[in-house]
């Protein structure tokens, strides 16, 4: 390695500048702490009191004149255009129409699944035969199964419309038939115990 001492190697070594030395009349780095959130706005307050007694808000530039606000600061420069005109002409982008239509076909599914679990429950409870009841139980497993069928097509719709989707937060979950059955407190079997 070397002597730490040779004069040659004290050259080559950067200079490392020094911390501050604090005097004891000055803070201490462990004495410092953060200010706190009221602190702050007091801080924030007493420096705004003191530009307005010196009239620093004077004379600033369209003073006395209503300010426009229409334009959205988080909006990209480039989609500014369409943006206004779609808002001028009280349209929504195509991902939020179609947003929007299968968030009603799901809640349009979701009601006719109700219903006819009502009736059929009501029926079933109602029925006194052993073969009516299991005609009732067939009436709803073919419910069930042309559900299946729909649900498998309404899923493939959201996934798509989620790959299309810009905006993350507002993807659609998929509909799955048994966790909804279990979320309305319905079930496979007619008669049996609800939720």
């Amino acid at each position: 390695m070397g002597n730490p001492d040779d004069p040659k190697r004290s050259k080559r070594r950067k200079k490392i500048p020094r911390k501050p030395v604090y005097k004891p009349e000055e803070e201490s780095p462990k004495e410092r702490r953060h200010k706190s959130l009221d602190e702050w706005r007091e801080l924030v307050d007493d420096r705004i009191g003191e530009a307005m007694q010196r009239g620093e808000f004077e004379n600033l530039p369209g003073k006395g004149k209503p300010q426009d606000l229409s334009r959205n600061p988080f909006q990209p420069a480039d989609q500014e255009m369409a943006h206004k005109l779609l808002q001028d002409n009280d349209l929504t982008p195509a991902w939020m129409a179609d947003r929007n239509a299968l968030l009603a076909e799901i809640q349009a599914w979701r009601e006719e699944v109700r219903k006819e679990w009502t009736w059929l429950q009501e029926a079933f409870a109602a029925a006194q035969d052993p073969e009516r009841q299991a005609a009732l139980q067939e009436i709803w497993d073919a419910h069930l199964q042309r559900w299946e069928i729909v649900l498998k097509e309404l899923n493939r719709r959201i996934r798509d419309l989620n790959l299309t989707m810009p905006i993350w937060r507002m993807e659609v979950f998929h509909v799955r038939l048994d966790r909804e059955l279990a979320r309305m407190g319905m079930s496979r079997t007619l008669g049996g115990d609800e939720g």
